[in-house]
């Protein structure tokens, strides 16, 4: 459930600081706008996953491989509690929610066929957060617990699951930062550059093969080596 205004809120949480559940038949007609709204969009992205995967299925015959890729949504870098909860939310509706809607059409589909391997794209984020981020750290965070489980769930059939955790990579949304500010995430990275997104495309590529047939539930970071700790030439300037 989203609250999206203001009055609304402010009811729900007097509710939750007394710890007492919302009245039954509760008519509050801004939450159930709220309500209503979430409800719509909710339709419309399964709606969306499903036509993906069907359109696939017509032009192929079968699904073998898919990566999700989903990002979108969130908050500027603020500290938490300053998070406005539609904009938490937010976060969730694309990244988290995104990759569910899509392997809950795609598996079965893969399932028809045999087996098959699915990418879901997660983020350094969820594994060495950044502070200001809670809702893309936490979305893409649920996004490698979502991989694990489906991993699990569909193991023994023939459905393998795994997420990449790409570092700071050179899109046209990082070029926003211009030169210096590219020059100091590059800095921040062991190997000195960003990231390409061939390098992405290619571990996808490779995690789908059968190179990488006994690999499921795993997390892999592409990530110049951001997580395994501080560089020297970094910790020097921390110190």
């Amino acid at each position: 459930m989203v609250v999206h205004r203001p009055r609304a809120q402010e009811q729900l949480r007097g509710h939750l600081t007394v710890g007492g559940p919302l009245p039954h038949g509760h008519r509050d007609p801004q939450l159930l706008r709220g309500q209503r709204r979430q409800r719509g969009r909710l339709a419309r992205a399964r709606a969306r996953a499903a036509r993906l995967v069907e359109q696939t299925l017509r032009a192929y015959g079968r699904l073998d491989f898919a990566v999700n890729n989903a990002a979108g949504g969130g908050h500027l870098p603020m500290p938490l509690a300053d998070v406005p909860v539609e904009d938490y939310d937010s976060a969730f509706a694309v990244s988290q929610r995104g990759v569910f809607l899509s392997m809950k059409y795609e598996i079965p589909a893969m399932l028809r066929g045999g087996g098959g391997s699915i990418v879901n794209m997660a983020s350094t984020a969820a594994l060495h957060p950044v502070a200001g981020l809670a809702g893309y750290a936490s979305a893409k965070f649920a996004v490698v617990g979502l991989t694990r489980v489906a991993a699990l769930d569909y193991a023994a059939s023939g459905v393998r699951v795994n997420a990449l955790a790409p570092g700071p990579i050179h899109t046209e949304q990082l070029d926003r930062a211009g030169p210096e500010g590219l020059a100091k995430v590059a800095a921040g990275v062991p190997v000195h550059r960003l990231g390409r997104p061939a390098e992405i495309a290619a571990a996808a590529v490779w995690l789908c093969g059968a190179d990488a047939g006994f690999l499921t539930g795993a997390t892999i970071p592409v990530d110049g080596g951001l997580v395994a700790g501080m560089p020297p030439f970094a910790r020097g300037r921390a110190g």
